[in-house]
């Protein structure tokens, strides 16, 4: 019989013709229950002896084709199907999954591959509901738990999100990157903004650039927040610090240390550390107009008459190749 026969191949670990056999045999027999069991086996040959994963996905999914409610199968399928990027077929396969799963474990992984695969295909409800199962079923997984946070960050869900990225980062914080750090910072000062928690939203936002120096969204807001309370000394320190970064943008830099300049001027009334940042904003752009004026001014109020003279025979001759 072609059960002795898959015995013999399997003695002599001829497991190709054993898992041949065994879909021969699935192809010959009407009992349902056989037929499962006979797929089954020829699965695992493939996957476990003859290291085919995606050859014995395939045997899995004639199970579920018999049986669309059988676990096994559906869990291996669903790892294959995901994996090799066939969500739309999927989807079906790993909602059975998340419905029939008992262990806690397991259906926080079915919810967070299905919210990851909702998520390729669209469907931003599908992908919110099963990050907040993922998450709710297994907090000490990191991928669920910052998806849940992306999808909140959609729904603009401030006080949960709040919560969350805060859990996540006592949980979780030595194994996140800088730039998840500065993401999840940097929502949660957008978040205290909103509740119009403003110690809350500026301590957000520093953490942002003391990661990142040239975020500029988060520099913005930080200073725009110390400005409003005068705190003129950490408006100028972030600025200062946006300039030493390197991928920021030349043009940027250049204009943070001409603020910076400017409310030593304005502000502080220090026309001598004005005109040193100034320097400064002249090594970055030696050519720039505005930076020279604005030198040439302090020498002039200050009565430094060779600097300004020098100065002013700059801007001329920048004036002259300007007008060529």
């Amino acid at each position: 019989s072609l059960k002795a026969l898959v015995d013999l191949y399997k003695e002599r670990e001829d497991w190709g013709r054993a898992q041949i056999t065994l879909l021969e045999a699935e192809h010959h027999t009407q009992n349902r229950l056989e037929k499962i069991e006979l797929l089954l086996e020829a699965a695992r040959v493939r996957e476990e002896r003859l290291d085919q994963p995606e050859a014995a996905a395939e045997v899995y999914a004639q199970v579920l084709s018999i049986d669309p409610e059988h676990v096994e199968a559906g869990g291996r399928v669903a790892k294959a199907w995901v994996d090799g990027g066939r969500y739309s077929e999927v989807v079906g396969v790993l909602e059975m999954l998340v419905r029939k799963v008992d262990d806690r474990l397991e259906k926080a992984r079915y919810c967070a591959w299905l919210a990851q695969v909702a998520t390729k295909l669209g469907d931003a409800k599908k992908a919110a509901k099963n990050y907040r199962l993922a998450y709710e079923s297994d907090r000490e997984a990191l991928d669920p738990a910052l998806g849940y946070g992306e999808t909140l960050f959609a729904e603009k869900s401030w006080d949960d999100l709040d919560k969350t990225y805060r859990e996540i980062l006592a949980r979780h914080r030595s194994a996140l990157s800088e730039e998840q750090l500065v993401t999840i910072w940097y929502r949660l000062g957008v978040a205290a903004q909103v509740r119009e928690q403003k110690k809350n939203a500026e301590d957000a936002f520093f953490r942002v650039i003391e990661i990142a120096p040239a975020h500029k969204d988060a520099l913005d807001a930080y200073v725009a927040m110390a400005a409003e309370r005068g705190d003129w000394r950490r408006v100028m320190e972030a600025k200062q610090k946006f300039a030493e970064t390197a991928e920021a943008d030349v043009d940027q830099r250049v204009r943070c240390l001409i603020e910076v300049g400017d409310i030593y001027v304005d502000r502080l009334k220090d026309a001598g550390k004005a005109l040193h940042t100034y320097l400064d904003a002249l090594q970055i752009s030696p050519d720039s107009p505005t930076v020279l004026h604005k030198m040439l001014n302090i020498y002039s109020e200050r009565k430094q008459w060779r600097e300004a003279a020098a100065t002013l025979a700059k801007v001329a001759d920048l004036e002259k190749d300007a007008t060529k």
